[in-house]
Order: C-alpha cells, then structure tokens, then sequence
C-alpha cells in the first residue's frame, strides 16, 4: 500500500511539477515579452530625445532668421527715410531750377528791352549828331 500511496503521490507531485514548468514557460514568455517592450520603449525615448534636439536646432535658426529679417525691416525703414530726404532734395532743385528759369526769363525780357532803348539812345545820339 505504502507503494501505491507514493504512486499516488509522484503522479499528484507531477502534474504539480508540470503547473510549475507551464507556470516557468509562461514567466519566460513574459520576461522576454516585457524586455521586447523595454526595448521599444528606449528606442521610442531615443527617437524623443532626437527629435527635441532637432526642435531646439530649428528654434535656434529661427530665431537667426528672424533677427536677419528684423535687420532687413530696419535698412528697408531706413532707406525709405533717406528715399524720402532724396525726393526732398530733389523738390528743392526743382524749385530753385524753376526759380533760375524765370530768372533767366527775366533777364532775357530786360535785355530785349535794353537793346530797344540802347538803339533808340543810338537813333537819338545819331540825330543830334547830325
């Protein structure tokens, strides 16, 4: 009897021994499971680290472009004011261009006139000469 008792006991204690080795397996396949998960997420936090540095990097030349285009904007306000003081100057030439024409109309229209009153002196002159 005692035979059949430990018969009776190793087949009990084997299938207990086969729970375990499933229960192993299982804990294996987990483990791996769990460490290929592990895995991906570096590989997810790496890809998150890269593409915070490419952010940052593109920030940077951001903020490069804006200054050069600030730069840009303040030589454009700048031309336009000396643009402005050109045309100024330009209107004063004009105007004193304007002013020298009809100065030199004047002259013209005086000096007609004395020639008119030089040849007429010359007419009188010649008469009392006579």
């Amino acid at each position: 009897m005692q035979c059949r008792a430990n018969a009776t006991t190793l087949h009990t204690c084997g299938g207990g021994f086969e729970a375990v080795k499933s229960n192993a397996a299982e804990a294996d396949r987990v483990a791996k499971q769990t460490n290929h998960l592990a895995a991906q997420g570096g590989s997810a936090v790496q890809k998150s680290v890269e593409a915070m540095e490419l952010i940052r990097t593109s920030s940077g030349q951001i903020g490069e472009i804006i200054r050069v285009i600030s730069e840009i904007a303040a030589a454009t306000v700048e031309q336009a004011a000396n643009a402005q003081e050109v045309a100024k100057a330009i209107q004063s030439v004009s105007s004193v261009t304007e002013q020298s024409a009809a100065g030199s109309e004047e002259m013209a229209s005086s000096s007609e006139e004395l020639g008119a009153q030089a040849a007429a002196l010359r007419e009188l002159v010649v008469r009392f000469k006579t």
